[in-house]
Formats: C-alpha cells, structure tokens, sequence
C-alpha cells in the first residue's frame, strides 16, 4: 500500500476529520482512506474532459504518425520503432534523448540529428 504525508494542514481540519472519524467509528486513519478515495474517483465531468482529450488522438493523427515514421525508417535504413519517437519529436518539436549510438549514429548529418541528443555526458564518436 502507498503512503502520503500531507503537511500544512490546518489543525481546525484535522480536527474536523477526527469528529468525523469519531461519528463514524472509524479512527481517523480510516477515514482519512475513506475521504482520498472517494476524492479519487472521477467526476462525470473529469471522465468526458478525459474523453475530450483522448479523441484528440484520432485515428487520422495517428496513421500521419506511422506514416512518418515509416518514411524516417526509410530514408535512415533503422528500425521503425526509434523512428515512432522521431517522427513524434517533430510534431511535437521537441527532442528524442537517447543512450542508442545507433540510433544517434543514423541521425548524425540527417535533418533529425538536431531532435536527437545523447544521454550520457560525452556523445560518443560515431
């Protein structure tokens, strides 16, 4: 089980919690459980934002994806599963960190070693 250590709370709160905890018959670490999960569970309107947001990944945004993807595959001979976080890089115009010397090898002189950056502290000599 997690544990969370909330600090900066209100004494009149706590206090609070503990006569509900006392009314109930719980101790106050029972419904302390009780309110965070009940806290937890999504609202109608938390659960269509997050519909709203997934919708957002629609079919036709993901098949530009693959097929950029596959076309980086191509042009740098490599697998197309490190070409998927390529391909997202710059759509997304941030960059791919990476510890694969091939992968950055690949990029090295191509339009895509610009989003690629090494993970250790010295890139290594390709």
């Amino acid at each position: 089980m997690a544990q969370v250590l909330v600090r900066g709370l209100d004494e009149q709160v706590v206090m609070a919690l503990r006569r509900k905890a006392e009314l109930h018959g719980h101790s106050l670490e029972q419904e302390l459980r009780m309110a965070l999960t009940a806290a937890a569970r999504l609202t109608p309107e938390e659960r269509l934002a997050l519909v709203r947001r997934v919708r957002g990944l629609t079919p036709a945004n993901v098949a530009r994806l693959v097929r950029r993807a596959f076309e980086i595959a191509s042009t740098l001979a490599h697998p197309a599963y490190d070409c998927f976080y390529l391909a997202l890089a710059e759509q997304r115009g941030t960059h791919v960190v990476t510890a694969d010397r091939r992968l950055l090898a690949r990029t090295g002189t191509t339009p895509w070693a610009r989003l690629t950056v090494w993970l250790g502290e010295t890139p290594p000599q390709c």
